[in-house]
């Protein structure tokens, strides 16, 4: 069986990984991601029926919230993964910085609110001058920072596979 995932239930999903205990209605779905009320209820509708959200009533509002199970984890993780693919189309020069860093395991830190706009980077291992001199450029600050565990950090994707998601 293969399962389809679109452009816009990863955006949806890209929500979710802000704060993993934080439920979003539908027209607050609709107004971060500025696309119509109908079609943030599908994607949240479609990602309730494959097992990755779930809904609560509360009052008339129906929030939905991120499931707690093995598959809401990879789909995160997916989620994670086109955050970083969006960072990287968002500038060349990302890409530049991330080939400076590719002997270090580096964490990004993306800006408050729900935008994909990278803010810092975290990186275990030495920055070069060539990365700093990037990260000038893209108005990105790097931090040098250990980095526990065996998983190279993108977004919030440490904190999952850390296990405080499940």
């Amino acid at each position: 069986m293969v399962i389809k995932v679109n452009d816009t239930d990863l955006r949806v999903l890209a929500l979710f990984t802000r704060d993993y205990n934080r439920g979003f209605y539908i027209r607050e779905v609709q107004r971060l991601l500025s696309m119509s009320s109908r079609t943030a209820l599908l994607s949240l509708d479609r990602l309730e029926q494959m097992g990755i959200l779930s809904s609560e009533l509360r009052g008339k509002i129906k929030i939905y919230v991120p499931q707690r199970s093995s598959l809401a984890v990879s789909y995160f993780v997916m989620a994670e993964q086109y955050k970083s693919l969006q960072l990287y189309a968002s500038s060349s020069h990302f890409s530049s910085l991330f080939d400076a860093l590719s002997q270090c395991r580096v964490g990004v830190a993306y800006e408050k609110g729900f935008g994909l706009r990278c803010q810092r980077i975290y990186v275990e291992g030495s920055i070069t001058s060539e990365a700093k001199k990037v990260a000038r450029q893209l108005g990105v600050q790097l931090e040098q920072k250990p980095i526990q565990g065996d998983y190279v950090l993108f977004g919030d994707v440490y904190a999952i596979v850390r296990g405080e998601l499940l």
